[in-house]
């Protein structure tokens, strides 16, 4: 689990990471100690952030992907890790200079095109059958919402 109080346990081998109950940070925000305390804890969170991402040299590798993907480094660190294996792989590509093949359409834009081409072919109030299914189509060639009770 990637949850910070499992992660301080794994990587920073400390068992004490407070966590804040849900149904006590309310009452916490009753007085000016209960905010403190939030507060504090707040800023113990972030200083065991910081310290697992300096135990796992989190910020180093992402310089080294950044460098080697030609992105900046904001990118690397905000974007998903299919982003990343993506452009490594098309970096590897390009080293041994093999020819990046194309991206391919997902099925999902071909089943759409199939869907509009199906439209167009029916009226107001038809029902039509697309790809197994029975829809009600409206007046603008568009499949109607369900109708909810």
């Amino acid at each position: 689990s990637y949850e910070l109080k499992n992660l301080c346990s794994e990587v920073l081998k400390e068992e004490n990471c407070l966590e804040i109950n849900n149904n006590t940070l309310v009452d916490r925000f009753g007085n000016s100690d209960g905010i403190i305390q939030l507060i504090q804890i707040s800023m113990m969170h972030t200083l065991y952030i910081l310290r697992i991402m300096y135990e796992l040299n989190i910020m180093p590798l992402a310089i080294q992907i950044s460098n080697i993907c030609g992105f900046f480094i904001g990118k690397t660190l905000q974007g998903g890790r299919s982003e990343r294996n993506e452009y490594l792989l098309l970096h590897a590509f390009n080293e041994k200079n093999y020819i990046v093949p194309d991206k391919r359409k997902h099925k999902r834009g071909i089943e759409r095109e199939e869907f509009a081409m199906d439209m167009t072919t029916a009226t107001q109030g038809d029902l039509t059958q697309v790809e197994g299914e029975t829809t009600t189509v409206g007046a603008n060639g568009k499949r109607k919402k369900a109708a909810y009770a």
